[in-house]
């Protein structure tokens, strides 16, 4: 049996779902395959109930996963409020500085507000490269 890898694994602070063909796989596309398939189904041939509660399952499990990583991305980006980090802003650019605040965007992704002298950046979390003590 021949298995083909649909993505990798998402990191704190960044987006998880199955990826095939450049394309993600969400909880609202998921249960759109859900329902046509029941919607198509050969009325002589119901699904089968066990696979029909196996496919909700799953659902829920992935829900839960995207939960969790939207918790570990918000506990990892609180515990760096004062911290000094260097990351790459929206231009790549390097912006170094201390943390002085977090928030989740509304695309899901959790970002990281950083005092880099006098302005403040706000930087994707997956995009912080070092971090250190602040002075």
């Amino acid at each position: 049996m021949n298995v083909t890898a649909l993505g990798t694994g998402a990191g704190p602070g960044q987006r998880s779902g199955a990826v095939a063909g450049g394309s993600r796989l969400g909880k609202q596309e998921f249960l759109t395959l859900l329902i046509t398939e029941l919607r198509y189904q050969n009325p002589m041939e119901p699904m089968d109930t066990s696979e029909y509660m196996a496919q909700l399952a799953q659902f829920g499990t992935m829900e839960e996963i995207q939960n969790l990583g939207r918790l570990a991305a918000r506990s990892y980006s609180a515990s760096l409020l004062g911290r000094r980090v260097t990351a790459a802003d929206s231009g790549g650019d390097t912006v170094t500085g201390t943390v002085v605040g977090v928030r989740e965007a509304p695309d899901g992704s959790t970002r990281v507000r950083v005092q880099d002298g006098s302005r403040e950046v706000e930087v994707d979390l997956g995009s912080i490269r070092e971090i250190t003590a602040a002075p």
